[in-house]
């Protein structure tokens, strides 16, 4: 039975678009038996997923383009990725995740497109490294370093944001379209900018977000 709302989506985008959905899913559903876990799975267009058996998901939901690596081998690196993915999350068209240490990702969390998540970087350029990469060689060539990432409950990440490689962000958070996050956020908070700033708090006692450092910055999801 052909419910209201998929009634509303023939009406506004035609038979063809529903009937290219339903065969999305049952590609979603084929796919889906190759990760290590996977509840429910929907990819609405072509996709390059590699390391199925690192990856566990609760409910994905996944636009065209999307890019999920549990990378094993890098040159002569062997690394044990785990990637986890709870319930009821969603991204947009172009999204690219990358995971050589371990990422996770909450419950109803929603993300728009154009999003680059990866827990590693190509070189290790750390002062308080011993063995650092050197400028001469290829970046190509240089070691993958890697640190966890963690993204809480119930984010929201706008478009064309980057996570990189150590980052925690706590439940509740939205960090504005745009943003490079290099450094934790903490959870309840609105975030925005390259390197992403705290601009706003949700004021539990209060029951309304307040402006972090007077700065009432605008900020785009």
């Amino acid at each position: 039975m052909i419910t209201e709302y998929w009634r509303g989506y023939i009406r506004q985008r035609g038979a063809f678009a529903f009937l290219y959905l339903v065969w999305r899913k049952f590609v979603s559903q084929f796919i889906s038996t190759r990760f290590l876990r996977c509840d429910s799975l929907m990819l609405c267009g072509d996709f390059q997923i590699s390391g199925y058996k690192c990856i566990n998901i609760g409910k994905l939901t996944a636009g065209s383009r999307f890019r999920l690596e549990a990378i094993i081998y890098s040159g002569r690196q062997e690394f044990t990725p785990e990637i986890c993915i709870g319930n009821n999350v969603s991204f947009g068209s172009d999204v690219h995740i990358g995971c050589i240490s371990k990422l996770s990702i909450g419950n109803n969390v929603l993300c728009g497109s154009y999003i680059t998540i990866l827990d590693h970087n190509h070189g290790s350029y750390s002062p308080h490294e011993i063995l650092q990469s050197q400028p001469n060689s290829g970046p190509a060539s240089r070691v993958l370093v890697s640190a966890p990432i963690t993204i809480g409950d119930n984010v929201h990440l706008g478009e064309y944001v980057v996570i990189l490689k150590g980052v925690t962000i706590g439940s509740g958070s939205v960090i504005g379209a745009g943003s490079v996050v290099t450094r934790s956020i903490p959870a309840g908070c609105i975030a925005a900018g390259n390197p992403a700033k705290v601009i706003r708090k949700f004021d539990f006692a209060k029951n309304k977000w307040t402006l972090q450092n007077n700065d009432d910055h605008a900020v785009n999801e």
